[in-house]
Order: structure tokens, then sequence, then C-alpha cells
């Protein structure tokens, strides 16, 4: 289930191979391998065999996170390690239900990830450059969300999804809020809505939240504007375009307001699927292999265009890189060139390495 990373003339993802877990770059022109990685042996758990995080590039370093807690920075060009980090035997923890799945954020300097354990040993950062330890916070078990950085209530933070909290680290590890948020699948990103509020949500009853952080320098607090059923997010998150939130409340592609809640339309079809916005339009994989381009809009659910473009269970949401799309299932990856013709007509390339 790792997603598309691409930069640089290189789509980076994991995999799992033979009882083994790879990352690997490959050539985004025609998909041919350039090198792999082993990042440990494969991690056999519900829903199918990991790895679910996604690869994260800064400059000349790919990041990965294994299904069992080997954190790497790797040459982008080589696949060359420079440094590793073992979660599980650095911090002491037990491993997570279905693994690491959480992609590593970098920002600065850092390198963010979910940790997990006890003690103050559940957020950690570490120097980018080098992986030495930077700070670590909280207690509590590790979380499936990826974290975010984002400004909100003019303070600059981090904010992670865990098992059960919904809190915002400053740079310096410093917890500035907590909201509690329990749910086993607290899986989908926070969604900033600045200057002071911000989206979450998981596939449980209680569905989804809007937060408002008040306060400043002195300290923050978190208050919930509003609770819905709808828009339960299982493991793709939600996009914001123009004051409304698209996304699967489980197998249902949604449209809310964002600020009062309100289901402005819901359409089914798709299963449990992924989606992406650019340019006022959806860019939407359906669980099985349907590719849909729609409207952004609350008026209604408005579809364009349509093709099956993959065969059996797709959970990895779309990359976009200009004109190009980056797909992926279980078995396969795809590019699709989404640029236009004289007519108009979208013209399409399948690439499977």
């Amino acid at each position: 289930y790792s997603g598309l990373s691409v930069a640089g003339g290189a789509v980076y993802t994991l995999f799992a191979q033979e009882g083994t877990e790879y990352v690997a770059g490959f050539d985004d022109r025609d998909g041919r391998e350039i090198w792999r990685y082993k990042v440990g042996t494969t991690y056999d758990a519900e829903f199918t065999l990991g790895p679910r995080s996604t690869p994260t590039v800064d400059g000349d370093l790919v990041y990965v996170l294994g299904s069992f807690g080997r954190l790497a920075a790797l040459d982008a060009r080589t696949g060359t390690e420079r440094w590793r980090v073992d979660l599980g035997e650095r911090f002491a923890v037990p491993q997570p239900r279905f693994g690491y799945t959480a992609s590593p954020l970098v920002a600065g300097d850092l390198l963010l990830v979910q940790v997990g354990g006890e003690g103050r040993r559940y957020l950690a950062a570490f120097d980018k450059r080098t992986g030495t330890a930077a700070w670590s916070v909280c207690a509590d078990d590790a979380g499936y969300s990826s974290p975010i950085a984002m400004v909100l209530q003019g303070v600059p933070q981090f904010v992670f999804i865990t098992l059960r909290e919904i809190l915002g680290v400053s740079p310096a590890g410093q917890v500035l809020w907590a909201y509690p948020w329990r749910g086993e699948n607290n899986i989908a990103m926070a969604i900033p809505l600045p200057p002071n509020r911000l989206f979450a949500a998981h596939n449980e009853d209680d569905g989804a939240v809007l937060l408002e952080l008040a306060g400043g320098a002195e300290g923050i607090a978190a208050r919930d504007v509003w609770h819905s059923r709808f828009l339960k997010n299982h493991f793709s998150s939600s996009v914001l375009h123009d004051g409304y939130l698209y996304g699967f409340d489980n197998a249902t592609l949604r449209c809310v307001d964002a600020a009062t809640g309100e289901s402005k339309w819901a359409y089914r079809g798709l299963g449990k699927g992924s989606l992406i916005a650019a340019g006022g339009r959806l860019i939407v994989l359906g669980d099985l292999g349907d590719l849909v381009l729609a409207e952004a809009t609350p008026a209604h659910y408005q579809e364009l265009a349509r093709s099956q473009v993959l065969e059996g269970r797709s959970w990895t949401a779309p990359s976009l890189v200009g004109s190009r799309l980056y797909l992926r299932n279980q078995t396969e990856m795809v590019s699709l060139d989404l640029s236009t013709n004289g007519d108009g007509a979208a013209q399409a390339r399948k690439e499977t390495p």
C-alpha cells in the first residue's frame, strides 16, 4: 500500500517480494528499476502484507520506514544507505498491530516519525543528515497517520494523530495542545484549515471532527466545532478545496461543508477509494482500479471521465506531477499522460514495470 513519491526523474515506493520488504527507485519515463534496498522482512498482518508507509524525498536523500521499524536514509540516485535506526531497538517499544505505517516527515533539519511506547518516547525527531535523535515526547501507542507540518493560531507545529489523541508539537519538541481521539483505525492525515482550524477523521461511528485552536505562546487549547458521522475516512485522507472537504466516507465518496459538517452530496460505486485534487478537479481511484475525473464542486457529483486502469485491490492514492499521473495497486505500477492533444482528448499511456 506504499505510495509513489516522484522526484528528480525517479519514482520511489516500497513493496514486498518473496518474504522481503524493499524500497526501490524507478525511472519515471519507462518504469525501469534503477536500484533497490532491503528494508527488512515482510510483515504479515491483516489485509495482506506490508509495507504501508511511503518514501519521503528531500534533496539527495530518500527516507524510508519499514514495517518492523527500520528507519533509513538512502542516496536518492544509488540507494546507498547513509544511516539507519531500528526504532524497536532504539526506543524499546512493541510492534504496532499493522506494523509501522506512517511516512517520515522532513521539516527543516528534522525528520519526524511516530515511535510509540512508554515514557516520553512516542513522537521522535532525528537529525535528517545523521540520524541522531533530537528529541522525543509523549507516551502512547504509535498510530498509523503520517504527521504534517502546519501553522495554526499563528504557531508553527507538527500535528500527529495517535491511537488516542490528536496533538500539536512545536519544532523544539514541546506539546502545545492535545485532543482525545480514540480509534482503532486512525490512518488518515489531519487537514489544516488556516488560520486556526483542522479536520481529522477515522472510520468508526464518531467519524469526523473539526477542531478550532485558541490561545497563543502562553498556551493553546483545542475545542471541537462540529462532529459528524459523515466523511468517516478509513485509510484515505480527504482533500480541502474552496471551503469544502471531499473524501471517502468508508465506501461513499462525499462532499462536506468544512464550516458546518453538512453533507452536500454522496456517490457510491467506487468502493473504499482514494483521491487528490488538482486544477479544480478531483482525481479519484476506486478500490478496484477505476480512475475517475470529477468536478470539485459542492453543487452535485459531476463525473467527467472514467477508465479502468488497474485490476484488483487499489488502495494507494494517486500521485500527480505536471500532466503525468502515477498509480499502483498490490502488483503493478502504471503511469498515465493526462495532457491533451489538439482536439482536447486526454492521452493515456500505461507503463508496467
